[in-house]
């Protein structure tokens, strides 16, 4: 493990202006360790934020507590203008996405020993002829699938999330993009943490800065900058 951060020190050397010792090497490593616990905490946050602004924004807006498992409400190609992205994304949609989702919730529903708690939707409860409703289920569901089904969502549904969930009350194509490299970081960074990877120098997909906020990042791709 520590190895990693050698490897990754010995690259910035012409940086640090030396080769660096195996002091900076235990910094670096100590470093990391705390910035994980640090970041690890607000992601949780951000990540339980965006589920709950998700969840009751898009079942407000359509009337549908199951919205996530109706294929009316998604748009398969994304919006991307480009026919190759269109066809890859209607493939991911239709062959992996929403079969996966269907997938998760039956499971959220027939395992008993795993989710007790959701016996009410099972043979002989009060619920077991419906489907789990969106604030329940994405409880149980893992980030990714979270920002795959926000990522798919039909346009305006995407910004009906932002107008519930931020400050403003209107929000264009540009800021939907940003949101979705945000989301990208975010996913990414609790991976990271959350399986004890090396932080430091991590790269991510290419961030969209606001406004007046170019010369913010060290670079568009270093994650802890983004």
């Amino acid at each position: 493990r520590l190895s990693r951060y050698g490897k990754y020190l010995l690259s910035q050397s012409n940086i640090i202006k030396a080769k660096p010792n195996q002091d900076l090497l235990f910094n670096a490593y100590d470093f990391d360790v705390k910035l994980r616990k640090l970041f690890f905490c607000y992601v949780k946050k951000a990540e339980i934020q965006f589920k709950s602004h998700l969840s009751n924004s898009v079942s407000l807006k359509t009337n549908d507590a199951v919205f996530y498992l109706d294929k009316d409400f998604y748009n398969p190609y994304k919006g991307d203008n480009d026919k190759n992205k269109k066809q890859s994304n209607q493939r991911f949609f239709n062959n992996i996405f929403f079969n996966n989702l269907q997938s998760q919730e039956k499971e959220l529903r027939k395992n008993v020993n795993k989710y007790p708690e959701l016996k009410e939707y099972r043979n002989g409860g009060n619920r077991s002829r419906r489907k789990i409703p969106c604030w329940a289920a994405f409880s149980y569901f893992e980030f990714g699938i979270i920002t795959n089904i926000y990522a798919y969502l039909k346009g305006d549904l995407r910004k009906a999330v932002l107008t519930y969930g931020y400050s403003k009350k209107n929000y264009g194509k540009e800021v939907t993009k940003q949101m979705d490299t945000w989301l990208d970081a975010i996913r990414n960074l609790r991976n990271v943490c959350a399986h004890y990877n090396k932080l430091i120098g991590k790269t991510s997909s290419i961030v969209l800065p606001a406004f007046g906020e170019n010369d913010i990042l060290v670079t568009d791709t270093d994650l802890f900058s983004r």
